[in-house]
Protein backbone atom coordinates (compact mmCIF):
# COMPACT_ATOMS: atom_id res chain seq x y z
CA UNK A 1 0.00 0.00 0.00
CA UNK A 2 3.24 2.62 0.04
CA UNK A 3 2.79 2.84 -3.85
CA UNK A 4 -0.79 4.66 -3.14
CA UNK A 5 -1.21 8.45 -2.28
CA UNK A 6 -2.97 9.25 0.62
CA UNK A 7 -6.06 9.89 -1.75
CA UNK A 8 -6.69 8.02 -4.76
CA UNK A 9 -9.53 8.47 -7.07
CA UNK A 10 -10.38 4.49 -6.98
CA UNK A 11 -12.84 2.73 -9.51
CA UNK A 12 -16.42 2.74 -8.73
CA UNK A 13 -15.59 4.93 -4.92
CA UNK A 14 -14.60 7.82 -5.97
CA UNK A 15 -11.84 9.59 -4.33
CA UNK A 16 -11.12 7.60 -0.96
CA UNK A 17 -8.36 7.67 1.60
CA UNK A 18 -5.46 4.53 1.34
CA UNK A 19 -7.19 2.91 4.14
CA UNK A 20 -10.10 2.77 2.62
CA UNK A 21 -8.35 1.23 -0.65
CA UNK A 22 -6.67 -1.01 1.79
CA UNK A 23 -10.19 -2.30 3.29
CA UNK A 24 -11.31 -2.92 -0.39
CA UNK A 25 -8.42 -4.77 -1.75
CA UNK A 26 -8.35 -6.89 1.73
CA UNK A 27 -12.44 -7.82 1.21
CA UNK A 28 -11.41 -9.12 -2.16
CA UNK A 29 -8.63 -11.07 -1.12
CA UNK A 30 -10.65 -12.52 1.41
CA UNK A 31 -13.40 -13.37 -1.11
CA UNK A 32 -10.85 -15.01 -3.56
CA UNK A 33 -8.06 -16.93 -1.62
CA UNK A 34 -7.07 -18.65 -4.87
CA UNK A 35 -6.05 -15.82 -7.37
CA UNK A 36 -3.62 -15.53 -9.79
CA UNK A 37 -3.03 -12.40 -12.16
CA UNK A 38 -0.97 -12.40 -15.17
CA UNK A 39 -0.06 -9.40 -16.59
CA UNK A 40 -0.19 -9.07 -20.83
CA UNK A 41 0.54 -5.84 -21.55
CA UNK A 42 1.55 -2.88 -19.97
CA UNK A 43 1.56 0.83 -21.77
CA UNK A 44 2.97 3.50 -20.33
CA UNK A 45 1.82 7.17 -21.35
CA UNK A 46 1.87 10.77 -20.84
CA UNK A 47 -0.68 12.27 -18.05
CA UNK A 48 -1.29 15.08 -17.03
CA UNK A 49 1.93 17.65 -16.93
CA UNK A 50 5.30 16.16 -16.34
CA UNK A 51 5.41 15.04 -13.21
CA UNK A 52 2.41 12.21 -14.09
CA UNK A 53 2.45 8.94 -16.02
CA UNK A 54 -0.59 6.86 -17.12
CA UNK A 55 -0.08 3.04 -17.05
CA UNK A 56 -2.46 0.70 -18.94
CA UNK A 57 -2.28 -3.41 -17.84
CA UNK A 58 -4.13 -5.87 -19.39
CA UNK A 59 -4.01 -8.86 -17.77
CA UNK A 60 -5.37 -12.18 -16.94
CA UNK A 61 -6.92 -13.33 -14.00
CA UNK A 62 -8.38 -17.03 -12.56
CA UNK A 63 -9.85 -16.47 -9.03
CA UNK A 64 -11.62 -18.62 -6.84
CA UNK A 65 -12.55 -19.61 -3.43
CA UNK A 66 -14.27 -23.13 -2.05
CA UNK A 67 -17.73 -22.29 -3.83
CA UNK A 68 -17.03 -20.56 -7.44
CA UNK A 69 -14.55 -19.65 -9.60
CA UNK A 70 -13.73 -17.13 -12.65
CA UNK A 71 -11.30 -16.20 -15.29
CA UNK A 72 -11.24 -13.50 -17.82
CA UNK A 73 -9.05 -10.26 -19.42
CA UNK A 74 -9.41 -7.46 -17.97
CA UNK A 75 -7.84 -3.58 -18.03
CA UNK A 76 -6.91 -1.13 -15.68
CA UNK A 77 -5.71 2.16 -15.47
CA UNK A 78 -3.39 3.68 -13.17
CA UNK A 79 -2.17 7.55 -12.91
CA UNK A 80 0.97 7.72 -10.80
CA UNK A 81 2.10 11.02 -9.82
CA UNK A 82 5.46 12.30 -8.35
CA UNK A 83 4.80 13.81 -4.99
CA UNK A 84 7.84 14.59 -2.61
CA UNK A 85 10.25 12.61 -4.55
CA UNK A 86 7.99 9.75 -4.46
CA UNK A 87 6.14 7.99 -7.54
CA UNK A 88 3.10 7.16 -6.42
CA UNK A 89 -0.97 5.77 -7.51
CA UNK A 90 -3.11 8.68 -7.41
CA UNK A 91 -5.68 6.91 -9.83
CA UNK A 92 -7.05 3.22 -10.48
CA UNK A 93 -9.73 2.36 -12.65
CA UNK A 94 -10.86 -0.22 -14.41
CA UNK A 95 -9.82 0.62 -18.58
CA UNK A 96 -12.22 0.85 -21.35
CA UNK A 97 -12.08 -1.56 -23.42
CA UNK A 98 -11.45 -5.08 -21.99
CA UNK A 99 -9.91 -7.68 -24.13
CA UNK A 100 -11.92 -10.66 -24.76
CA UNK A 101 -10.29 -14.03 -24.30
CA UNK A 102 -7.16 -14.92 -26.21
CA UNK A 103 -5.27 -18.29 -26.85
CA UNK A 104 -1.98 -17.72 -27.20
CA UNK A 105 0.02 -19.94 -29.21
CA UNK A 106 2.39 -20.25 -26.38
CA UNK A 107 5.66 -19.81 -28.72
CA UNK A 108 4.41 -22.62 -31.13
CA UNK A 109 3.48 -22.50 -35.18
CA UNK A 110 1.84 -25.79 -36.57
CA UNK A 111 1.44 -28.73 -35.09
CA UNK A 112 4.95 -30.46 -35.55
CA UNK A 113 6.08 -28.02 -33.52
CA UNK A 114 3.45 -28.11 -31.18
CA UNK A 115 4.28 -31.48 -30.92
CA UNK A 116 8.09 -31.10 -30.57
CA UNK A 117 7.15 -28.50 -27.29
CA UNK A 118 5.25 -31.07 -25.93
CA UNK A 119 7.77 -34.18 -26.24
CA UNK A 120 9.40 -34.71 -22.83
CA UNK A 121 10.12 -34.17 -19.18
CA UNK A 122 7.82 -30.93 -17.47
CA UNK A 123 6.83 -29.90 -13.80
CA UNK A 124 3.36 -30.82 -12.72
CA UNK A 125 1.62 -28.92 -9.85
CA UNK A 126 -1.80 -29.01 -8.72
CA UNK A 127 -2.43 -25.63 -6.40
CA UNK A 128 -3.69 -27.74 -3.23
CA UNK A 129 -0.13 -29.03 -2.95
CA UNK A 130 2.40 -27.08 -4.15
CA UNK A 131 3.32 -24.37 -6.37
CA UNK A 132 7.03 -24.55 -4.74
CA UNK A 133 7.77 -28.16 -4.54
CA UNK A 134 6.74 -29.35 -8.47
CA UNK A 135 5.87 -33.22 -9.33
CA UNK A 136 6.75 -34.32 -13.09
CA UNK A 137 5.38 -35.70 -16.33
CA UNK A 138 6.74 -37.14 -18.82
CA UNK A 139 5.64 -37.09 -22.61
CA UNK A 140 6.55 -40.05 -24.50
CA UNK A 141 6.70 -41.30 -28.43
CA UNK A 142 6.05 -45.28 -29.41
CA UNK A 143 5.01 -46.06 -32.72
CA UNK A 144 3.94 -42.51 -33.86
CA UNK A 145 1.67 -42.48 -30.45
CA UNK A 146 2.41 -40.25 -27.50
CA UNK A 147 1.23 -40.62 -24.06
CA UNK A 148 1.49 -38.87 -20.61
CA UNK A 149 2.58 -40.03 -17.59
CA UNK A 150 3.10 -37.86 -14.33
CA UNK A 151 2.85 -36.92 -10.47
CA UNK A 152 3.20 -34.70 -7.71
CA UNK A 153 3.24 -35.97 -4.11
CA UNK A 154 2.86 -33.62 -0.97
CA UNK A 155 5.94 -32.98 1.65
CA UNK A 156 3.74 -32.37 4.29
CA UNK A 157 0.93 -35.17 3.73
CA UNK A 158 -0.30 -38.33 1.27
CA UNK A 159 -2.24 -35.54 -1.08
CA UNK A 160 -1.04 -36.32 -4.59
CA UNK A 161 -2.00 -35.80 -8.52
CA UNK A 162 -1.72 -38.62 -11.04
CA UNK A 163 -2.13 -38.13 -14.57
CA UNK A 164 -2.09 -41.01 -17.24
CA UNK A 165 -3.28 -41.67 -21.01
CA UNK A 166 -2.76 -41.32 -24.40
CA UNK A 167 -2.68 -37.96 -26.37
CA UNK A 168 -5.21 -37.46 -28.99
CA UNK A 169 -4.34 -34.20 -30.38
CA UNK A 170 -1.95 -31.86 -30.48
CA UNK A 171 -2.35 -28.38 -31.58
CA UNK A 172 -0.78 -24.63 -31.48
CA UNK A 173 -1.15 -23.68 -27.67
CA UNK A 174 -3.20 -27.05 -26.78
CA UNK A 175 -3.67 -30.78 -26.35
CA UNK A 176 -6.25 -33.39 -25.26
CA UNK A 177 -5.66 -36.61 -24.08
CA UNK A 178 -7.93 -39.77 -23.34
CA UNK A 179 -6.74 -40.89 -19.69
CA UNK A 180 -7.54 -40.52 -16.09
CA UNK A 181 -6.28 -37.39 -13.50
CA UNK A 182 -6.51 -38.25 -10.06
CA UNK A 183 -6.20 -35.82 -7.30
CA UNK A 184 -6.27 -36.42 -3.22
CA UNK A 185 -6.66 -33.18 -1.28
CA UNK A 186 -7.26 -33.68 2.59
CA UNK A 187 -9.61 -30.86 2.54
CA UNK A 188 -11.63 -31.72 -0.76
CA UNK A 189 -13.63 -35.40 -1.02
CA UNK A 190 -13.53 -35.49 2.12
CA UNK A 191 -9.71 -36.97 1.69
CA UNK A 192 -10.92 -38.99 -0.79
CA UNK A 193 -9.14 -39.30 -3.92
CA UNK A 194 -11.41 -38.08 -7.09
CA UNK A 195 -10.93 -39.43 -10.31
CA UNK A 196 -11.35 -37.67 -13.77
CA UNK A 197 -11.54 -40.06 -16.63
CA UNK A 198 -12.17 -39.52 -20.54
CA UNK A 199 -10.82 -36.27 -22.96
CA UNK A 200 -9.35 -34.09 -21.44
CA UNK A 201 -8.01 -30.61 -22.56
CA UNK A 202 -4.96 -28.59 -21.64
CA UNK A 203 -4.57 -25.37 -22.85
CA UNK A 204 -2.04 -22.27 -23.09
CA UNK A 205 -4.05 -19.40 -22.09
CA UNK A 206 -2.25 -15.66 -22.99
CA UNK A 207 1.90 -15.68 -22.23
CA UNK A 208 1.77 -18.39 -19.30
CA UNK A 209 4.13 -20.78 -20.04
CA UNK A 210 2.56 -23.69 -18.78
CA UNK A 211 -0.76 -25.81 -19.97
CA UNK A 212 -3.74 -25.98 -17.24
CA UNK A 213 -6.73 -28.65 -17.58
CA UNK A 214 -9.54 -26.54 -19.21
CA UNK A 215 -12.36 -28.08 -17.00
CA UNK A 216 -10.84 -27.31 -13.64
CA UNK A 217 -14.09 -27.64 -11.48
CA UNK A 218 -13.73 -30.86 -9.31
CA UNK A 219 -15.99 -33.46 -10.07
CA UNK A 220 -16.63 -34.95 -6.49
CA UNK A 221 -16.39 -31.39 -4.97
CA UNK A 222 -17.23 -27.34 -4.90
CA UNK A 223 -13.24 -26.90 -5.24
CA UNK A 224 -11.61 -25.57 -8.45
CA UNK A 225 -8.52 -27.61 -9.41
CA UNK A 226 -5.34 -26.03 -11.17
CA UNK A 227 -3.64 -28.66 -12.57
CA UNK A 228 -0.89 -27.27 -14.62
CA UNK A 229 1.82 -28.40 -16.83
CA UNK A 230 4.81 -26.53 -17.43
CA UNK A 231 6.73 -25.97 -20.63
CA UNK A 232 10.24 -27.60 -20.32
Amino acid sequence: MALYADEVDFYKLGRVTRDVVRADKRKYFDRWPMREHVAETITVSSGNGENEIKVAVVFHYEISNSKKSSQGDAKTMLVLRKQNDRILIVSEKEGAGEKSGAISDGGTGNDEQAKTQLLGEHLLSLQWISWDHFGKAVVTEQNGALSIKGEQKSEKNDDYVTISGIITKVGAGEFTFRGTIVTKVYHINGGKPCIREGEMTFRITGKRKYWRLVKMDNPCDQATDYVDIYFR
